[in-house]
């Protein structure tokens, strides 16, 4: 079985809201930013890593609140894999304790149109090695 890949996320301090927790629109920051360094990772080697992706569903549960200080390990893996999209989910711990589950359907786009594309052969190589069954090896 494939490992996650996990991606360190600092919680800034302008993320938090009146209560004290990380602002749950910002949560989805997070998510986003721990794609993005799975991507830079995952998609390395492929010749069109700057084609652009839309994040077409979000899905997102909160298991605790996210504080700030230390910062959020989020696992990143690939569900499944269609012939216009792809889905990854997410698992978040902070400071040992869940905090999300969470998963998005990616979308790659043309530049020309905005319209979906057809996932590349050199696409779905790199999303199969990222391949884990829905359910999340727990961190």
């Amino acid at each position: 079985m494939t490992d996650p890949f996990r991606a360190a996320v600092g919680v800034r301090w302008s993320d938090q809201d009146r209560n004290g927790h990380v602002n749950n629109a910002r949560v989805a920051t997070l998510l986003e930013e721990a794609r993005l360094q799975w991507r830079a990772h995952a998609m390395a080697d492929v010749d069109n890593v700057d084609a652009s992706t839309v994040v077409a569903a979000l899905q997102l549960s909160f298991r605790r609140p996210i504080e700030f200080g230390p910062p959020v390990e989020i696992d990143v893996w690939v569900s499944r894999v269609g012939s216009k999209s792809y889905t990854l989910h997410y698992s978040g711990v902070q400071a040992g304790h869940p905090v999300l589950d969470a998963s998005t359907v990616m979308v790659p786009v043309r530049p020309t149109d905005g319209a979906a594309r057809v996932l590349e052969a050199g696409e779905r190589r790199s999303l199969a090695r990222w391949f884990i069954a829905e359910t999340a090896p727990q961190q």
